[in-house]
């Protein structure tokens, strides 16, 4: 949810509040007739029209009509606040369960107030009493209690902020979060020494994944020496339910968690380091930083890189530079995203604007109004809304004195008169929205803007992330306002700074982690005048848009061939895979299966399996979309994983020819090496190309299996001789495609491979080869026996031949006719 800070008018409304409702009423859900009538001027009635009950049963508190005091009409300048209400509502809250709860404790010396950035209507009032509000105190409440169980002894709150939908406490040194929708009570994980400060930001330009995971983020720590063995960083990205340690090492100045930035020598900056240091991060995600002490205060606006004075301006009731000078204390400051307010303990009130070349303060009014026990912040540009509890005594709740300051008549009456704003007309569409940049693309923004006359004023553009984010900014003339100024049009350009070709590579961020940063149009020299032109900020997301994914090409499936029907896959489809060619591990083998296990097919998610013949080096083609357009064919690196563990297939390549410079990774490797061991641990973050010379892996091992697909290779997936089913996840390893972990889950049937016999083949093969010997042992001595034979038969065939003649020729009784005849 985009932050909305306007302001309501406030009021006391008839109404009872009940225990474990709402806040109680709000003036946003009140008719017409029960809503105070805007701000009129007059002063709230003191008089207390409340009556106990007979019995000493629940004292019931009658409505008092809360009223708005005019600035300036009624008690001239004797007050600052332009509105002044005292919020009192009907009070109904059981006493049943009180004497299981701790009430909380701020254990400052001076209230805090803290709102959620991105919903005004919810904040934290930290003092004798803590108050948590969702209706912009606009009901009378009970102090926030913890129960005891949670066993804190008397708790005593040291920091507190809101995460997501919680709001997350240090209380005696141990780390709770409070759901504020459901009122209960958890402990964090995972801190297991003592901390005493709380970190975190919170994102409020979208409610996009890029901008709410940034709201999760929190840091505990305990102020001190890194290097004491009982202290340590904790860091949660849930919000603070769970934190793991997070290590730095102690130099003395501003560290940071990710490159170049780590790299970089930092200017050092000096403070009354003997004092309590306090440092405070306004909203918006700029990377300002304001840190201060009881007599100093600095500003950094890139992240801590370098600290700058915040200067006091001089004027007649302050003729001084510093607080020190003045011998004035600070004890309360706050900020929005580009105001500055600060509170001495002498009640004096100073406001800044914090302007891109310098941060100026000025006194703006001196009055008791904000005496202790009161906390201010920010509701709008120009509108400190200060509260202050009122104990009703005898009752639980508490009543709120609320106080609205109107900056602006408040800087009109300082003497000498301040500058006035240079500029007429600053508007930009692009304000307060977010936008996503993927690798080599650019976005143009522009923002309108109209200078005083003969002032010679222009905006300015900066980033809050150099190392990540370019911009290139052209001014030009866009014609003429009505009363003859010249209006200007200002366009700015945003490229990667690694392909920005205006950075050296050292200063800029690695391509392959995606980042954040915002681009800022202000105005040069402003002063403290311009309060009603605030900046124009924009939240640029270097990361994956939304809905940008791959598919697989899949033109020839088990269904459109008629294989297997597509109903059958959506009916509680299953199959069955042997313990012998999987590894649960997912380590190619290593760890052996204890049995087969049974795949529930997920036709929704992977659809008809594609058809691949087993005995054809196979290679899957990926395509890139954004929604529903079509981008092109991915022809770079790729890397595929049987996501059940089976290891029956191999790849056509080997290291050696793939012609690898380095020895390259694999997924054995890679899981070994992984914290989280899935189907995508392998990815364009952890990607290193074997097609580099790398002294930490030298090449070695060239017959192993080169496994990245795709790229200048010719690399391809060889299936085992096996028909079945593979469930592979395929994720793109290229870092120059797209800030994107492209990556997605596949079917593929294999077919063709000829089933196993069921008869032993050892036994088959011996008696084949008995067969075929005596087939040549008969074929080479038959011939030779059938020759004898067959000249034996003739030499018989002979004699009887002429035995027979002879016979005849002796008796004369046969003729040769005959002899023929009956042979």
């Amino acid at each position: 949810m985009k932050s909305t800070c306007g302001i309501s008018s406030r009021g006391l409304v008839p109404g009872i509040v009940a225990e474990g409702a709402a806040n109680g009423p709000s003036a946003r859900e009140r008719s017409p007739a029960e809503r105070p009538g805007g701000r009129a001027a007059r002063r709230p009635l003191a008089a207390d029209v409340s009556s106990p009950t007979m019995g000493g049963g629940p004292r019931w508190l009658a409505p008092v009509a809360g009223l708005a005091l005019s600035f300036g009409s009624l008690v001239g300048a004797l007050n600052p606040c332009s509105t002044e209400t005292l919020v009192r509502t009907g009070k109904l809250f059981p006493k049943e369960g009180a004497d299981l709860e701790d009430k909380l404790t701020f254990e400052s010396v001076s209230p805090l107030l803290i709102r959620h950035p991105c919903n005004y209507n919810l904040a934290l009032f930290l003092g004798i009493h803590v108050f948590l509000t969702r209706n912009n105190f606009e009901s009378s409440l009970i102090p926030l209690s913890i129960p005891k169980s949670m066993q804190v002894g008397i708790p005593k709150i040291s920091a507190a902020t809101f995460s997501s939908s919680r709001v997350v406490m240090v209380i005696n040194g141990k780390v709770f979060g409070y759901e504020y929708d459901k009122k209960t009570w958890s402990t964090a994980k995972g801190v297991e020494t003592k901390v005493s400060a709380l970190s975190s930001e919170c994102c409020c330009y979208s409610i996009e994944y890029h901008c709410s995971t940034v709201s999760h983020y929190i840091y505990a720590y305990a102020r001190g020496k890194l290097d004491d063995s009982s202290s340590y960083i904790y860091f949660s990205s849930t919000a603070g339910l769970e934190f793991e340690k997070f290590a730095l090492k102690n130099k003395g100045v501003f560290r940071f968690t990710s490159s170049p930035l780590g790299r970089m020598v930092l200017l050092p900056f000096s403070m009354a380091f003997s004092e309590t240091v306090t440092c405070l991060r306004p909203p918006g995600l700029k990377g300002i930083i304001i840190c201060w002490t009881k007599r100093d205060m600095k500003i950094s606006f890139n992240s801590g890189q370098t600290m700058d004075p915040v200067i006091l301006l001089k004027t007649q009731n302050f003729p001084h530079t510093s607080f020190s000078a003045a011998n004035s204390t600070l004890i309360y400051v706050t900020a929005s995203e580009s105001e500055l307010a600060a509170l001495t303990e002498d009640y004096q009130l100073f406001y800044g604007s914090m302007g891109m070349q310098q941060t100026t303060l000025i006194q703006i009014k001196k009055e008791s109004v904000w005496s202790n026990g009161t906390a201010f912040m920010f509701l709008r540009p120009g509108i400190l809304e200060i509260i202050k509890p009122m104990e009703d005594p005898g009752l639980r709740a508490f009543d709120f004195d609320q106080c609205t300051v109107n900056i602006q008549p408040l800087i009109l009456g300082i003497k000498p008169s301040l500058q006035d704003c240079p500029m007429e007309i600053l508007s930009g569409q692009f304000a307060n929205q977010m936008y996503v940049i993927d690798l080599g693309e650019k976005i143009e923004l522009n923002a309108a803007f109209v200078p005083k006359p003969s002032r010679g004023t222009f905006p300015m553009v900066t980033v809050s992330n150099p190392h990540s984010l370019g911009f290139q900014a052209d001014i030009l003339e866009n014609g003429y306002t009505s009363d003859g100024n010249i209006r200007f049009i200002l366009k700015i350009t945003l490229v990667q700074q690694h392909i920005s070709e205006r950075a050296e590579k050292d200063f800029t961020a690695s391509e392959k982690l995606s980042s954040l940063s915002t681009v800022t149009v202000d105005i040069a020299n402003k002063g403290i005048s311009c309060i009603d032109l605030q900046p124009l900020t924009a939240l640029i997301v270097l990361g994956c848009p939304l809905n940008k994914r791959i598919e697989i090409v899949r033109d020839i499936t088990i269904c459109n061939k008629g294989i297997m029907n597509a109903k059958v896959l959506t009916e509680n489809f299953s199959f069955t895979i042997s313990k012998n060619i999987y590894d649960p591990s997912l380590l190619g083998g290593e760890n052996a299966a204890k049995q087969d296990l049974v795949f529930m097919y997920n036709y929704t998610q992977m659809g008809c399996p594609a058809l691949v013949y087993y005995n054809f080096p196979w290679l899957p083609q990926l395509e890139l979309w954004h929604g529903q357009n079509f981008l092109g064919h991915i022809t770079s690196e790729f890397v595929m994983l049987e996501v059940n563990g089976i290891f029956d297939y191999t790849y056509l390549l080997s290291v050696k020819e793939a012609k690898c410079e380095s020895q390259p990774q694999n997924w054995t490797s890679i899981m070994k090496s992984s914290r989280h061991k899935t189907p995508f641990s392998w990815n364009r973050e952890n990607y290193i190309t074997c097609y580099q010379k790398n002294s930490k892996a030298p090449l070695k091992w060239l017959e192993l299996r080169y496994e990245v697909l795709g790229g200048s290779t010719s690399n391809r997936v060889i299936f085992a001789k096996r028909n079945g089913y593979y469930i592979f996840s395929v994720s793109v390893v290229d870092p120059n495609i797209s800030y994107c972990n492209l990556s997605t889950v596949f079917s593929v049937y294999v077919y063709g491979a000829l089933p196993h016999s069921a008869i032993p083949a050892v036994p088959v093969a011996a008696i084949l080869s008995l067969i075929l010997l005596f087939s040549l042992y008969v074929t080479y001595k038959e011939p030779k026996r059938l020759h004898t034979l067959g000249k034996t038969h003739w030499k018989i065939f002979h004699k009887s031949l002429s035995s027979t003649l002879n016979n005849l020729n002796r008796g004369g009784r046969y003729s040769h006719r005959r002899v023929r005849t009956k042979w």
